[in-house]
């Protein structure tokens, strides 16, 4: 996967957290974010 790419979804997923305050929505994508890390 690419870094910048994953860096940058990252990002937008967590301004979107941070302007709507969906703990669910961080976890969520925290996880996704651990495993596709730990598949590369």
């Amino acid at each position: 996967m690419d870094k910048s790419n994953t860096t940058f979804y990252f990002n937008r997923s967590f301004k979107f957290f941070l302007n709507n305050n969906h703990d669910l929505l961080l976890t969520s994508f925290l996880f996704l974010f651990d495993y596709l890390n730990h598949n590369n």
